[in-house]
């Protein structure tokens, strides 16, 4: 048998977007001072998470815009984004709305790092860096679905990529892809924000494209 043509291709690739922000200084400055007045052992009572009072616990807690009003912008800027992506990806902006549903803090203390999870079923996700020491610890992304189970190691197939993190950034990526965060080693506290958003179908004809509803 003789070859007549050959084709290879990369099928179903996954996108991630990196979104790096100018004049955020103010804006990062106010969530930080926003952060540092809550009370977290009253916050953690207040929400039934007797195991976290008085253990200081601040690594991945839900907030919400009343209580950090400043992330607000992080929050708009993210559902703005995720607009943008949706028409993008070609979703069906007619019939559907993008709601950014959660927003948590991670509030990462030296020597910590954050375990490979994932967001699903959430559509995309987000983390925004509000201070990042060096050597802070970097956002990776692994690719671990579960056909590569079964195929053999290539020196050619990146399994783990790493985001570098910087204030002002905004990553965005598919909620259901498999992420963790390497060692701060900074000495200092890493602080970012992460939000999730799903595309769900319009409950009013005068819905608006973006709406914000149900944050923990």
């Amino acid at each position: 048998m003789k070859i007549a043509n050959v084709e290879s291709d990369v099928l179903f690739p996954v996108p991630f977007w990196v979104i790096d922000f100018d004049g955020v200084e103010n804006i990062n400055r106010a969530i930080l001072q926003e952060i540092d007045r809550i009370d977290w052992d009253a916050e953690h009572q207040r929400r039934g998470l007797k195991h976290l009072v008085n253990s200081r616990h601040q690594e991945d807690v839900f907030i919400t815009t009343e209580l950090v009003p400043s992330a607000k912008q992080v929050v708009d800027a993210f559902g703005h984004s995720c607009l943008e992506i949706g028409r993008e990806l070609g979703w069906d902006l007619e019939h559907n709305e993008i709601r950014v549903l959660e927003l948590w803090a991670h509030i990462t203390a030296p020597g910590k790092v954050t375990q490979t999870h994932d967001h699903a079923p959430s559509h995309l996700s987000c983390a925004y860096y509000v201070t990042t020491p060096q050597d802070c610890g970097e956002l990776h992304f692994k690719e671990d679905r579960k056909q590569r189970a079964s195929e053999p190691a290539s020196p050619n197939l990146r399994q783990d990529v790493a985001v570098q993190p910087k204030e002002g950034r905004m990553v965005i990526f598919p909620g259901w892809l498999s992420h963790y965060v390497s060692e701060n080693r900074s000495g200092q506290r890493r602080v970012s924000l992460s939000c999730n958003a799903d595309l769900m179908p319009k409950a009013l004809s005068h819905a608006v494209e973006i709406s914000y509803a149900g944050q923990k």
